[in-house]
């Protein structure tokens, strides 16, 4: 790849968020913000498939908590996992980019915090996901 050529995650990208799976929310709630000191965004979010909690970490970094709960649509990506979370600047060129490098990829149209988010996996099944901030 050229130096000079654009790449998904641009200048001014920056790690956005890091997820870690739970198995109990409420316990691991509880741990982050009374033993850690991290302060909890909002009360958890619960959606088809899972339980969210988010917190900031400071500099605009993010730790969700995510906690699965069985049943909910198979993806071709399980954007449930463990997963790093990069901004970009414009969600429609890293679309794609992503669509591109033919491989399975999952995309969601955004929520509160995110115009859109698209997920590609590295070649040892890591989840990375590219997210446009509102």
């Amino acid at each position: 790849m050229d130096s000079t050529q654009d790449t998904l995650f641009s200048l001014g990208s920056f790690i956005h968020h890091v997820s870690l799976n739970v198995k109990d929310l409420d316990r691991s709630i509880e741990f982050y913000r009374d033993t850690l000191g991290f302060e909890l965004l909002s009360e958890p979010e619960v959606y088809a498939n899972c339980r969210l909690a988010w917190f900031r970490l400071g500099a605009g970094q993010q730790l969700h908590l995510i906690q699965n709960i069985e049943g909910g649509e198979a993806l071709a990506i399980d954007t449930r996992r463990n997963h790093v979370a990069m901004t970009v600047p414009d969600i429609g060129v890293a679309r794609a980019f992503i669509s591109g490098l033919g491989g399975p990829t999952v995309n969601y149209e955004g929520n509160n915090t995110f115009a859109g988010q698209a997920y590609i996996v590295d070649p040892d099944g890591h989840v990375i996901e590219a997210a446009q901030l509102r």
